[in-house]
Formats: C-alpha cells, sequence, structure tokens
C-alpha cells in the first residue's frame, strides 16, 4: 500500500486540506491584496518594514498553497471503509505495548500531513509508524527512535 509518489490520508486528514486550501486562496490572498493597495493608495511603497512584512506574509502563504496543491494531487485518500482490523495501516486505531518499560500506547496512524502525536496522530513515515506499517496483532517490532532502537508488540487493531 505504500509508493513514494502517493501520499495516503485519511479522508478527514484530505478534507482538512482542502479546507486549508480554500481558506488560503479565498481569504487569506483576498486580505493581503487588500492591504496591498491599501500600502499603494498611501504611496507607502519604499523600504518599509510593513511592506517587506506583507510581501514575506504573501510568499509564506503562496507557498503553503503550491505545497497544499502538491499534496492534494497526489494524495490517495483512505476512506474509513478500507481500513483493515488485520493488520496495522493509514486509518488504523492500533494499541502498543513498549516490550523495555511494558508501558502502552494508544494512536491513529494517519498520513504524514495529519501528524500530531500529542494529539494520538501518529505518521505512517515516522520511524513508529514506518516499524508498525502493515504488522499483525501478535508481532514485536523494532522501531528506531531518537533515543535508540524500541521494541512495540502490537496488542490491538482497530478502526
Amino acid at each position: 500500500m505504500r509508493d513514494d509518489d502517493r501520499l495516503f490520508l485519511t479522508e478527514a486528514g484530505y478534507q482538512q486540506l482542502e479546507i486549508e486550501l480554500k481558506h488560503l486562496t479565498t481569504v487569506e490572498r483576498s486580505r493581503l491584496a487588500e492591504q496591498f493597495r491599501e500600502h499603494k493608495e498611501h504611496g507607502e511603497f519604499g523600504e518599509d518594514s510593513e511592506f517587506e512584512e506583507l510581501k514575506s506574509e504573501q510568499a509564506m502563504v503562496e507557498g503553503r498553497i503550491k505545497e497544499l496543491k502538491a499534496v492534494l494531487q497526489r494524495a490517495v485518500v483512505v476512506s474509513p471503509e478500507e481500513v483493515s482490523t488485520d493488520f496495522v495501516g493509514v486509518g488504523s486505531k492500533v494499541k502498543i505495548e513498549n516490550l523495555s518499560d511494558k508501558t502502552k500506547k494508544e494512536f491513529t496512524l494517519v498520513g504524514a500531513m495529519e501528524s500530531s502525536p500529542e494529539n494520538g496522530l501518529v505518521s505512517y513515515l515516522s520511524p513508529l509508524g514506518e516499524a508498525l506499517f502493515e504488522h499483525r496483532v501478535g508481532d514485536v517490532v523494532e522501531a528506531h527512535l531518537p533515543k535508540g532502537v524500541v521494541k512495540f508488540k502490537v496488542l490491538q487493531i482497530g478502526k
């Protein structure tokens, strides 16, 4: 299911990115265009810091728009119906046990653009996500984490 040319996203993640793109292309672009017009009307097109800040903000917005368009074009959306409970994949809710300290964690494996570990969303491209990808309940995997190699056991896979 993994492919270097594609990015896997859950339906919710895809929709979030679409909403962000629409907001940037409509609301933010319009707001910035209006600020440029106001700046021009006041004859303030020198080297002032406000104008430079405005140009910088516009560049960031346009960069994010470009990034989102590229991601959405390459996206493969995984619907809830496609999420398997037989093996770990994008959209899987996973419960694992750290075999060294016996702590248990639960999270959902998501696309890279959706990742938010503090909210229980782990990217399938992260070291932990890659270690668990396509494994089954009972499998023991080694994840190469910043703190070293850690062994985890897959306890449960759900939707």
